[in-house]
């Protein structure tokens, strides 16, 4: 299915500030609210920092390509997206 990337069709389940960490990775805990998929469903994960500047999430951009995937899920990439603002559509370098 298609996903849409505008701001009223997201929930947010996920807060927090985190240190930086430029040698490790950060956990996200989502046990709060986990990410419950049915079968056949496809879901969107938005992960977005407001630090400003391009240091806050670092990520390369994959296409067609797949992270994961076995008889039970399929993990797609993301793309990366730098604005200070969820869902902005200016980027911080303003092009």
């Amino acid at each position: 299915g298609e996903i849409s990337m505008c701001k009223k069709h997201w929930k947010k389940i996920y807060q927090k500030t985190h240190g930086r960490s430029f040698r490790a990775y950060k956990e996200l805990d989502l046990s709060a609210e986990p990410i419950v998929l049915k079968p056949g469903q496809v879901k969107g994960i938005y992960i977005h920092s407001t630090l400003r500047g391009d240091e806050a999430i670092v990520y390369d951009n994959k296409d067609k390509q797949k992270t994961h995937d076995d008889s039970f899920l399929t993990i797609l990439p993301g793309r990366a997206h730098v604005s200070e603002t969820p869902f902005g559509s200016r980027p911080i370098w303003g092009w």
